[in-house]
């Protein structure tokens, strides 16, 4: 496979669920799933997030021309990005704080 090609999406399994264009929920085995490869994400009660393979920078070294974002917070910023450990393709981002857990935005049980 070339390296810039994306990966190949799969078949979700019958009954499984898409959430947008990056997660399926299997019921069937009680855990979220990469849209693009069925890669487990951990059980639906958990946070997907802590399986994936993530990234934390300083928010200035996202384009040079986003503001400053010291000027609007007190405390340092970070972006974050998570992506499947199974291909790679980036699943989710968020700001938040840098060495705090990854916001739990997504909730089934």
């Amino acid at each position: 496979m070339e390296r810039d090609a994306p990966a190949p999406a799969v078949e979700p399994a019958a009954g499984a669920e898409s959430i947008g264009d990056a997660y399926l929920v299997d019921r069937d085995e009680g855990v979220f799933r990469c849209h693009r490869c069925a890669t487990s994400l951990g059980v639906l009660a958990g946070n997907p997030k802590l399986a994936m393979a993530s990234r934390e920078r300083p928010t200035h070294s996202l384009h040079p021309s986003y503001p400053e974002v010291s000027k609007f917070v007190d405390t340092d910023v970070v972006f974050r990005e998570f992506c499947c450990p199974g291909c790679g393709v980036r699943l989710a981002t968020e700001t938040g704080y840098p060495g705090e857990a990854p916001f739990h935005e997504l909730r089934l049980d």
